[in-house]
């Protein structure tokens, strides 16, 4: 069985403009600021436990510039 062991899905959010209340107009940053949020820790049994949890935050956190990112070690018992 292939198991996958300290998974973590994180949202990854880049913003490359801002609001200026001051002039009334979007400005471009420098740097694009990046946050990134943990949204589960764990470990899945199979593969499809671990692609249904995928599907399932990327449906629901997932806007306009927004990634997932999933890291995860895997293990297979014989």
């Amino acid at each position: 069985m292939l198991t996958f062991d300290n998974a973590k899905i994180i949202q990854v959010s880049e913003e490359t403009r801002t609001y200026n209340k001051k002039t009334k107009k979007f400005v471009d940053l420098k740097k694009p600021k990046i946050s990134r949020k943990v949204l589960y820790e764990g470990s899945f049994y199979d593969l499809g436990e671990l692609y249904e949890s995928i599907k399932f935050f990327t449906e629901k956190n997932s806007g306009y510039k927004d990634k997932i990112e999933v890291q995860f070690n895997s293990s297979i018992e014989l």
